[in-house]
């Protein structure tokens, strides 16, 4: 991949409410745009990281039809962390290596 193409800032989504699989497209979507690439050019499927159904389902209304209140779920793909807040925010921070990610995640657990 041309390194000059790689966008090196969080990128920010909302997912919209009511459309079929949409938290798994936007999540797919800003995979892509942190990375700089076109979204067929991702070699990792979102389901190779997380259930895609279960992430769509995850934030649902209650079964009394209330809504969930906070919460969030987070996930590396591409080597960008993936943040899905209840609240329908998306939130994508391009890493700098996977290997500075998996130290990142040693000395939080040590603490």
């Amino acid at each position: 991949m041309d390194e000059n193409r790689r966008v090196k800032k969080s990128i920010e989504r909302n997912v919209e409410d009511g459309r079929l699989n949409e938290t798994v497209v936007t999540v797919v979507r800003a995979v892509a745009d942190a990375k700089g690439i076109d979204e067929r050019e991702l070699t990792t499927g979102l389901y190779d990281v997380v259930n895609p159904e279960a992430l769509e389902r995850l934030f649902e209304d209650k079964g009394n039809g209330m809504p969930r209140r906070g919460g969030r779920v987070v996930f590396m793909m591409e080597g960008c962390e993936v943040v899905v807040h209840s609240y329908g925010k998306v939130v994508v921070t391009p890493r700098a290596t996977e290997s500075a990610t998996e130290t990142t995640a040693q000395s939080t657990e040590s603490e």
